[in-house]
């Protein structure tokens, strides 16, 4: 089915967009503690231009607490936007945050289908729980970690989660323009947004986080953005952000 067929965008509308909430922050830290920059060291506000206002999608949202990338811009700048995670549990824990932002439980993807959701079995460090992946089974390479392949072993089955193109999420909302767009899905960036038609849309600044567990290799995702008018802004041990090249 092609993601611009009405009766996906409906379907999307009906079962898996949840507008704000208009009730206090339930967050588990006090909120004087989350208001600043990136969880991850990263130049957020500044690759935004400190922007007020704007609006976010953040795809690996984890409970809209932990490790989140754009609550520093909603809490200290006034954004809002979309928060994606297709792990039944942490969107329901993240439902319970109240953020100012839509939700959305898929998972994104090239194309509409659905598939299982792994989480990780371990728990040594509290950011195992945001280490869910879609289960590649025979239609997708397996993801590595610093070359190695990531051991399914240590992994069960969430739920069975569906999933869509960004582009049919986009035009389910009604959105031409995104200001800041995080993708961390360990793993699965590129499958993402290799087929993304980036010239129907303006989406200001990328941030792909965790390239180096790319299935394709970080380089793919580099020589995709580059290609469809972006320049590589920041780069890090294991993330990339792009800008949106200026029209002279």
């Amino acid at each position: 089915m092609d993601p611009s067929d009405h009766m996906v965008l409906e379907y999307i509308r009906k079962y898996h967009l949840f507008p704000p909430e208009n009730l206090p922050y339930a967050f588990d830290s006090p909120i004087e503690q989350l208001d600043g920059q990136s969880p991850q060291g990263l130049p957020i506000a500044e690759v935004t231009n400190f922007k007020k206002n704007g609006f976010f999608i953040e795809c690996g949202a984890n409970d809209g607490e932990f490790f989140a990338n754009t609550l520093g811009l909603e809490i200290g700048s006034s954004w809002t936007g979309l928060l994606i995670e297709a792990s039944p549990n942490l969107f329901q824990k993240m439902k319970r945050k109240h953020r100012k932002a839509w939700l959305s439980d898929v998972c994104l993807s090239g194309e509409i289908e659905r598939i299982e959701f792994l989480k990780s079995t371990l728990n040594d460090n509290p950011w195992r729980v945001g280490q869910g992946k879609i289960n590649p089974g025979r239609k997708y390479k397996l993801p590595a970690y610093l070359g190695e392949p990531i051991d399914l072993n240590r992994h069960e089955v969430e739920g069975v989660v569906e999933c869509f193109p960004l582009q049919s999420i986009l035009w389910a909302m009604n959105l031409k323009t995104v200001d800041f767009f995080s993708l961390d899905v360990e793993g699965h960036e590129y499958q993402i947004l290799k087929d993304f038609p980036f010239q129907s849309f303006d989406i200001k600044v990328v941030l792909a986080v965790e390239h180096w567990v790319a299935v394709e290799g970080k380089e793919a995702i580099r020589s995709l953005l580059l290609s469809n008018g972006y320049h590589l802004q920041f780069e890090s041990e294991s993330d990339f952000i792009f800008v949106k090249n200026k029209i002279k």
